[in-house]
């Protein structure tokens, strides 16, 4: 285990030690087993500091630091460069948050925020003694993403994975893509139709070399690691050939069919039949047909060449670097 840390109390100018009574936090934590020595500092991530950490881990011969200051999200890169320049391996180092942890949320009890302080910080000590020396890995990936989800988000994230030269698998387990932007008016502060967002989008999309897209698509399976995934796709027939489709007839077959069910898309305020069309806004445009729900009749395919009420669905094994879930979210009460 570690036996020479040093141990760094951040005042955060007064926002640690307007609450936290930071000396006597230092008097007490540096008799902790271990702790080579602890001092206080204004500003731990200021330049001046860095310089006298990396310094005294080089004149002290320190095996590990803890630095107690605020939240690792600001700072955690900060100090893991300090101990990399001072040849000490960036894993022997830990940071204790008694800022947002303690500071801050306890600034009506000085004493107990104090008391925290020096037991967040016994715990970063323990923590530090353990610690083991890592190394960064570097792994081979296969240049490919599934990306899951064709709202905005997974449509976004997928031409931008594509222009930077990856191979993009995007999915969508309902027959159009959109999400719930379809539903949204204009946009701030733009103005924009959000229809028209969808538009431009689904064009990019479609024209794209690197995109491949799958509607009715779910991920059934998953194997592997990070880089290289093997997954399995089932892609659901929407029961109309988009060969030969004449769009001319949508309304014509929607009104033929005999059942009603709520609408997902308005929430269940709404109905549709079991064979229905996109909404504005979402795409691909054309007809579906619900097989959960359909009886398979055959209203809908009387005078037409198109509709098939063949519930048939296909499986793709696709091998991908990396996975990307943009499932999105839909409203709630609580």
């Amino acid at each position: 285990m570690k036996s020479k840390i040093g141990v760094y109390i951040c005042q955060c100018g007064s926002n640690i030690s307007d609450y936290v009574d930071v000396e006597a936090v230092k008097d007490i934590v540096k008799e902790f087993e271990g702790v080579d020595f602890a001092k206080v500092t204004m500003f731990a991530c200021a330049d001046s500091t860095q310089k006298e950490i990396v310094s005294d881990i080089e004149s002290q011969g320190l095996d590990g630091i803890v630095i107690a200051s605020c939240s690792p999200k600001l700072h955690l890169l900060t100090f893991r460069n300090a101990a990399e320049r001072a040849g000490l391996n960036p894993y022997n180092y830990v940071q204790v948050n008694i800022r947002e942890q303690c500071s801050w949320p306890h600034s009506d009890n000085p004493k107990k925020a104090t008391d925290k302080a020096v037991q967040l910080i016994k715990a970063g000590i323990e923590r530090v003694k353990r610690s083991e020396e890592l190394s960064p890995i570097g792994i081979e990936s296969l240049n490919s993403v599934l990306v899951v989800g064709a709202g905005i988000a997974g449509m976004r994230a997928a031409i931008e994975l594509g222009n930077m030269g990856t191979k993009v698998y995007l999915i969508e387990k309902e027959h159009f893509i959109g999400g719930r932007v379809p539903q949204w008016n204009k946009l701030f502060t733009s103005d924009e139709p959000s229809n028209k967002v969808i538009e431009k989008l689904y064009a990019q999309i479609i024209n794209h070399s690197n995109i491949e897209l799958y509607t009715g698509a779910e991920m059934t399976s998953k194997n592997g690691s990070v880089g290289n995934f093997t997954v399995d796709i089932q892609v659901k027939s929407s029961g109309v050939n988009k060969e030969t489709v004449d769009a001319s007839r949508f309304d014509q077959l929607i009104n033929s069919c005999k059942i009603e069910v709520p609408e997902e898309f308005n929430f269940g305020l709404t109905k549709r039949k079991a064979i229905y069309k996109n909404q504005k806004g979402q795409y691909p445009e054309g007809l579906v047909i619900d097989f959960e729900n359909c009886t398979k009749c055959g209203d809908c395919q009387k005078g037409v060449d198109f509709v098939t009420l063949e519930d048939k669905t296909e499986t793709l094994n696709l091998k991908v670097g990396a996975l990307l879930l943009a499932t999105g979210s839909d409203p709630y009460t609580p």
